[in-house]
């Protein structure tokens, strides 16, 4: 069941350094028409604002029927916008990601990760911007502060501020936002035919099964924003033998989300390349066909409920050059005078299979975040297990939300020699950002929600069904103990009634 998005938002977004930025209006729970697919050039339908403010850009507004579905369709909150921007120029594959150079049970080699910053390729390609050249990638370690692999001593918490929010008064804004980890809808190319493979158990269960015990939330919310860990692709060509691990599911497969309740991906990670050029182009295509909004690295998206706006970046961090850091910077500073009162970071970063954050990458990519681009909350992955929580100047942290619904693996995988870190434990980390009546945030406030990346396993080396589920009692109290031994401040107890512990309020430092 999915959001119904009101249409016809008279808005764009900032031109990014070089060339234009177009954005599209779609609304969320209808299927874009043939003449909105994406293209390799910017769409020529009909604006709904003749006087665009930043003279490149495009609004377009499609009005589509539903979506057939096998199931009845949701309605999530009413009025809620979602603004895509598209990517700039395209750029050849880089180098690989530093967090993958490291030693680790998921490591690969020869690792393609996503574009550049203001330089990514979008469904059918495109030219790269006039008279401008990206610099080579380079390692995170630019903007290294300690010894790589340095497992840090989490820092002396801020005060986690009051329990409870200010009540909201009229014209005030409540948006809520659900964020997962890792989902692989898919898996390796070598298992694809087991029985135990997720190929296998959609063929078998359905598209309904695999977020069956946790839509319920995903669809109280007015955004859900997944890591789509991999590739959405019916073609094997391009495919990168050189890494351990290649995951891709067939294009049908976006259905999995959108049944869901899911309505956002963020691609900046590892796997995007895993079938090269092409395999990325088909995801990005294949989403967009499926309402479903993206962002990694030059992708972004704008939310907006009731005159409040929030935009929503993600990043790999090799990516992270000086030039880039300072481009992110002049797109918020735009965004922001266009009206968005929250920025909401996602990176792709840290050691896999590691309980702790780690100083050079996952803690330099959050000041960067916070200090360079202004940023109000952020979220990582990658990992693969679960680790812990900052709160700096009075904004949330999160490290790594862990595995989810997780093709990749079809047993529950652990830390090499010791099975007591692994990737069972998992959460939904649901936000509530609260604006003013001027779109300005307010602050923020949350809950996590225990649960498990599959219903039928309860330790290590057990078979992965692909089906996340909440978790209670012990074994909720178990997901929030390997968030707390990463985590300064005392988190508290799960509440028994809501099923979730719930994260202190935070009033924006920049009010």
């Amino acid at each position: 069941m999915r959001k119904r998005i009101a249409a016809g938002l008279a808005c764009a977004l900032l031109m990014l350094a070089g060339a234009g930025c177009a954005t599209e209006i779609i609304p969320i729970g209808e299927k874009p028409s043939a003449t909105a697919a994406p293209t390799e050039t910017p769409r020529t339908q009909e604006r709904t604002d003749a006087s665009i403010p930043f003279g490149s850009a495009q609004i377009v507004t499609v009005q589509a029927a539903p979506k057939a579905t096998e199931t009845p369709a949701a309605t999530k909150t009413p009025g809620v916008v979602i603004i895509q921007a598209a990517p700039k120029a395209t750029e050849p594959p880089g180098t690989p990601d530093a967090a993958e150079t490291t030693a680790a049970p998921e490591a690969a080699t020869g690792e393609t990760p996503a574009p550049a910053y203001g330089s990514a390729e979008i469904a059918g390609g495109g030219a790269a911007a006039p008279g401008k050249t990206d610099p080579e990638p380079v390692e995170t370690r630019a903007f290294e502060t300690e010894t790589p692999g340095e497992t840090p001593t989490p820092k002396p918490a801020e005060g986690p501020g009051t329990k409870e929010a200010p009540a909201l008064t009229g014209g005030e804004v409540r948006m809520t936002v659900s964020f997962t980890g890792d989902v692989t809808l898919g898996g390796p190319v070598e298992g694809r035919k087991n029985q135990d493979s997720f190929d296998s158990v959609a063929n078998r269960e359905g598209y309904d099964y695999f977020f069956r015990n946790v839509k319920s939330i995903f669809e109280a919310d007015d955004l859900t924003l997944v890591n789509l860990e991999g590739v959405l692709s019916d073609s094997a060509s391009q495919e990168n033998k050189a890494k351990t691990f290649r995951f891709r599911g067939r294009t049908d497969f976006a259905e999995i989300l959108t049944r869901s309740g899911i309505e956002a991906c963020a691609i900046a990670n590892n796997h995007i390349r895993d079938f090269g050029q092409q395999g990325y182009q088909q995801t990005v295509k294949t989403l967009r066909e499926n309402d479903l909004r993206i962002c990694g690295n030059d992708l972004y998206f704008v939310l907006e409920k009731g005159g409040a706006k929030a935009a929503f970046f993600a990043f790999t961090g090799n990516y992270l050059t000086p030039e880039h850091v300072r481009e992110v910077a002049d797109t918020v500073r735009g965004l922001r005078r266009d009206g968005v009162g929250a920025v909401v970071c996602c990176f792709h970063a840290g050691q896999e299979y590691s309980p702790k954050r780690r100083a050079w990458d996952q803690e330099q990519y959050a000041k960067i975040a916070l200090d360079e681009w202004g940023a109000d909350l952020v979220v990582m992955h990658h990992p693969h297990v679960l680790q812990g929580i900052d709160i700096r100047d009075g904004r949330y942290v999160f490290y790594s939300l862990g595995n989810f619904c997780f093709g990749g693996n079809n047993t529950i995988r652990s830390q090499e020699g010791n099975e007591k870190i692994r990737t069972l434990e998992s959460c939904i980390l649901q936000m509530d950002l609260l604006f003013d009546g001027d779109g300005q945030l307010k602050g923020q406030e949350g809950r996590i929600f225990p649960c498990y990346i599959s219903s039928s396993a309860d330790k290590a080396g057990e078979k992965n069904d692909y089906q996340p589920r909440l978790v209670s009692g012990a074994q909720a109290a178990g997901v929030i103990e390997r968030i707390q031994a990463d985590t300064a401040f005392e988190m508290g107890a799960v509440n028994p009634e809501e099923g979730a512990l719930n994260l202190p309020y935070l009033a924006s430092p920049l009010r």
